[in-house]
């Protein structure tokens, strides 16, 4: 059996995205004879390829040939989006001697229909099949998680899902706010202006749609055309436009780029090709920052990492710069579309982080250092086993209230191919803790010429998630559980309250002045960690009775006698003075020894294979008492530290000295501590 790699998963994922994703990032071929299910197939023609090859199937004789054709039905299944019926030939062409791609095939789909333990057992099969099985534990895993989630109880979900009040049976996707009660929307419903792709569906191409005041109607403005137009992005102030336009020609290829339009005089200019654009490469799905001068994007660059990637372009002095491809902590070698942008957060859809299906919605924030934080995923119901993309909040909203809006989703039991559900989020439901009677005298007279409001922080502790509680390497990409019975305390200028999370690992404390807000958030078996949180009140607004103010702490959990790289700390070449670089890094560990009184470290320092033994031993000996030293001279007690050197005895990876690589080199040399009491 042939080893499926990495690559060939990446672009085999894109045979599972979303018909109308397709249709906005294509690349078809001009139109020729049509001689059999084989050729439509190639010609991408697949509502055509689907009835030849039914035929050609039932006719053939030869079960390696049966194979092929299942192998391509399947697949062409798939592209109109017709994932359930697409299992059935999957298992058809296993079952034809197609082998390896059609289990694969088989097992995706399966996930995609939500068949989490049947997809884990083909995930463990494809593993065994191909000698592989470290390729297909991240799906396996995946599986797992998304039963878990999938199976919670409705009450304690976050969100609350329907679909729109103006989705149809067609496919409708992508939508955007334009104010808080008219949204932009892409679809190829029967009003759209675009010539038909027969060779491809038969449907229509994409336009842009208006929904307000309960009305549909095709976008006014330069925005649609004959061909494929969609997915649409908006500065703040609404006067600036990027949007997604695919062009088609006959006898060539054909491939999506981005255009641009500003409203002047109430009139929106011709559309503009953007001038980053590269010949034979597709651009779509852009996210415009506040101020119209940054555009996330997706892309298919040969330059990228893999697949569709995200990119950011900025303009400066007028003028567009190159666009910078997303950091691989965001991009994967699968394919990650669909951003949009709320402020600092950044939502993206993606196949490469181990989500429930197909495309999963993810959320990530800028950090102060300029890094992007690791992404989360929105989980069930938000997230399904289907393609699930097109988020969009309700930006009017001010902060502290339910956040709302919508997303797209070609999942199970929709009502067409792609649809849009609108989402709300759920406030905790806490139990109170305490009832406190306060006995009024009743000849007193309460007077209330204001509504009152309450102002309420509302905060969830979580930390990662792992298979195996014991074993930091389980550790579930994008997952996080929920930490019970949590103690804070929460610090203002005034005064100090404690207060304890539920099981749910909710907490909520009412407040009456705004400001900033300390926390300090400890639990059995984590890290003590702490959060700021800054408080500004919105008296004008009596529309509520109450005003909410969400919090976020993540502790880490302590795993005693396991290793935990520093990043960033190297010495001179037979020096083991701690460099200036260093510093930040140990003074994060300081900090973490100060929030946890009750711990002891050991530090390790670790050398590569070069050098003798003994001196390398000696080496690594004087590096881990130097860190040591420096922890001692910012206040903590020697007694909670070990220094300990391993010299070459433990390498981080094994390579054959005189063979490694100085990469491995580097790996080889590092400085870790570990928790021993």
């Amino acid at each position: 059996m042939k080893l499926i790699s990495l690559t060939s998963l990446s672009s085999y994922a894109l045979g599972f995205l979303a018909v109308s994703i397709l249709l906005l990032f294509q690349c078809c071929t001009y139109t020729q004879r049509i001689k059999d299910g084989s050729m439509a197939f190639e010609r991408k023609q697949y509502s055509v390829a689907v009835e030849m090859l039914k035929s050609e199937f039932s006719k053939s004789k030869s079960r390696v040939e049966r194979g092929k054709i299942a192998f391509m039905l399947a697949e062409s299944l798939q592209y109109l989006g017709e994932n359930e019926t697409s299992i059935d030939w999957f298992k058809k062409a296993y079952d034809n001697q197609f082998g390896d791609k059609a289990l694969q095939g088989y097992a995706f789909a399966l996930k995609q229909d939500e068949q989490y333990d049947e997809a884990a057992k083909a995930f463990k099969e494809l593993g065994i099949e191909t000698g592989d099985p470290i390729t297909y534990r991240k799906e396996i895993s995946a599986c797992e998680v998304a039963r878990v989630w999938k199976e919670t109880p409705n009450e304690e979900r976050a969100f609350d899902v329907e679909i729109s009040d103006f989705n149809s049976s067609a496919s409708d996707y992508a939508p955007v706010y334009l104010a808080s009660d008219e949204i932009i929307f892409t679809s190829d419903r029967g009003e759209a202006s675009g010539e038909s792709i027969y060779n491809w569906t038969g449907r229509e191409f994409s336009d842009l749609f208006r929904y307000s005041n309960g009305k549909i109607s095709v976008m006014d403005g330069p925005f649609n055309s004959k061909d494929n137009d969609g997915t649409i992005s908006f500065n703040r102030d609404r006067n600036y436009a990027v949007f997604t336009r695919c062009y088609q020609r006959e006898g060539e290829d054909s491939y999506c780029i981005l255009m641009e339009s500003s409203l002047i005089n109430d009139s929106w200019t011709e559309p503009q090709e953007l001038p980053f654009i590269e010949a034979n490469v597709n651009y779509g799905q852009p996210a415009v920052n506040a101020g119209g001068d940054v555009i996330y994007f997706a892309s298919d660059h040969p330059d990228g990492w893999g697949g569709f990637d995200l990119y950011k372009v900025m303009k400066i002095a007028d003028e567009w710069n190159e666009p910078v491809i997303l950091p691989l902590r965001l991009n994967t070698i699968e394919d990650e579309q669909f951003p949009f942008l709320q402020l600092d957060t950044l939502y993206f859809s993606s196949t490469g982080h181990g989500g429930m299906g197909g495309l999963d919605i993810y959320k990530t924030y800028k950090r102060p250092n300029g890094t992007w934080a690791p992404v989360q995923n929105l989980k069930y119901p938000i997230n399904s086993g289907g393609d699930d993309f097109g988020f969009a909040i309700q930006t009017t909203s001010l902060p502290g209230k339910i956040a709302e809006g919508f997303f797209s989703s070609n999942r199970k039991d929709g009502a067409g191919n792609d649809d849009i559900y609108a989402f709300i989020e759920k406030v905790p439901v806490i139990p109170e803790t305490a009832v406190v009677e306060v006995e009024v005298d009743s000849s007193e007279i309460i007077s209330k010429t204001k509504k009152e409001i309450i102002y309420k922080i509302i905060g969830h502790v979580i930390s990662d998630e792992y298979k195996d509680i014991n074993d930091p390497s389980t550790i579930v990409e994008g997952a996080t559980t929920d930490v019970a019975n949590a103690q804070v305390t929460i610090t203002t200028t005034d005064e100090t309250i404690d207060v304890k999370g539920n099981e749910n690992g909710y907490f909520e404390q009412v407040i009456s002045t705004d400001g900033n807000y300390d926390f300090l958030v400890s639990a059995d078996g984590y890290l003590t960690n702490t959060a700021q949180l800054s408080v500004q009140f919105d008296e004008e607004d009596i529309s509520s009775s109450e005003q909410l103010f969400r919090l976020k702490v993540k502790l880490d959990r302590i795993f005693k006698d396991v290793e935990i790289n520093l990043e960033n700390i190297y010495y001179d070449l037979d020096k083991w003075d701690i460099r200036t670089d260093a510093e930040p890094t140990l003074l994060e560990l300081v900090k973490n020894l100060n929030l946890n009184p009750n711990i002891r470290i050991q530090l390790s320092s670790h050398t590569d294979c070069r050098g003798d033994d003994p001196y390398n031993e000696w080496l690594s000996q004087k590096r881990a008492q130097s860190a040591v030293d420096f922890l001692i001279s910012q206040g903590i007690d020697a007694s909670r530290l070990e220094a300990k050197g391993y010299g070459e005895s433990i390498p981080f990876d094994p390579c054959v000295c005189n063979q490694c690589s100085e990469e491995q080199h580097q790996a080889n040399r590092r400085t870790t501590f570990k928790i021993i009491e």
